[in-house]
């Protein structure tokens, strides 16, 4: 049996794997559906596991606003885009899944994840009509922000730079050494964007007495200031960057003589006002996709003497 490492940043907002045999994105929403139910192959899919059929991507409603990641919502999440780079073959799976900084630097959490992904380890499942059977043979938890340094391994290498996540519920941050993580400057803290959407949503509420639908704010946001309430989303935009900012320096980070490296979705919600809060910030050029792609170097980094050649 061949054998397959895949990064997946399974996140509030949406899905994201990477391998070799191609990677995968969707928005991480799950409904529980009846049998005729099959959303379109772009838009979401039809999962079938466990003699249950669910909905999974954008399509579906059910978001999860959970702040732990031990739940079924992220673990059908991960078996789905297990399947759909798999596209139907039976292999070993290795596996990088990233995980807040809150629980990476907590040895207990982090194993409690660990073992919570690994409770089932052969798994049976139908999506969007193809049947998947893989066996996951190990797991490795790696922190949401390693996608800088590990997406530019060479220039980060000897070099001391701050990274900040800004994700869907949570935006975590770590400074690091080289590539290794220095455990105590990490936090988590949950200022993504569900919390920024959400806040954007009830004040243009409440101001201006529109009926803001959630799917309409990130072109509200894209498309100030000539949108109605412009001033009242440059606000709330300024105000939520200056608390990310406010718990670096609660973390005791010299952001003033620090390299700060930005991924995660939404650090390109928030482009002008990082740009104006802090000196010379990087936004990484594929924010969105960083932690799965960093993930599987990690992998390959990993596993490569263990397994030799993989896919």
């Amino acid at each position: 049996m061949e054998n397959v490492i895949i990064g997946i940043d399974a996140g509030k907002w949406s899905t994201i794997a990477e391998s070799k045999l191609g990677g995968c994105y969707f928005r991480t929403k799950v409904d529980e559906s009846p049998d005729d139910l099959l959303g379109s192959e772009t838009e979401s899919s039809k999962v079938e596991i466990n003699n249950c059929i669910y909905t999974i991507g954008a399509e579906a409603i059910q978001a999860d606003y959970d702040t732990s990641k031990a739940t079924l919502h992220h673990k059908l999440a991960v078996y789905t885009a297990i399947a759909k780079i798999l596209n139907g073959k039976y292999k070993n799976v290795y596996l990088v899944v990233g995980c807040p900084a809150s629980i990476y630097k907590n040895t207990k959490l982090r194993n409690e994840y660990r073992d919570f992904l690994l409770s089932n380890r052969a798994i049976s499942i139908r999506v969007n009509g193809v049947n998947n059977q893989f066996f996951i043979k190990d797991i490795i938890l790696a922190p949401e922000t390693i996608g800088y340094p590990y997406q530019n391994i060479e220039s980060s290498k000897n070099q001391l730079q701050g990274v900040i996540d800004i994700g869907g519920l949570n935006t975590n941050g770590c400074i690091y050494d080289g590539l290794s993580p220095i455990k105590d400057t990490m936090f988590t803290i949950n200022l993504g964007s569900y919390i920024l959407f959400n806040k954007i949503k009830n004040e243009l509420s409440t101001q201006l007495n529109q009926n803001i639908q959630d799917y309409e704010i990130p072109y509200l946001i894209k498309d100030c200031p000539s949108v109605k309430g412009a001033t009242i989303i440059k606000s709330i935009l300024n105000e939520h960057i200056s608390r990310i900012k406010d718990e670096t320096k609660k973390n005791n980070w010299n952001i003033k003589g620090l390299k700060l490296r930005f991924i995660g979705g939404g650090s390109l919600d928030l482009q002008d006002e990082i740009n104006k809060a802090f000196d010379n910030p990087t936004i990484s050029g594929s924010a969105v996709r960083a932690n799965a792609q960093a993930f599987l170097k990690v992998g390959e980094i990993y596993y490569a003497q263990k397994l030799g050649k993989t896919n």
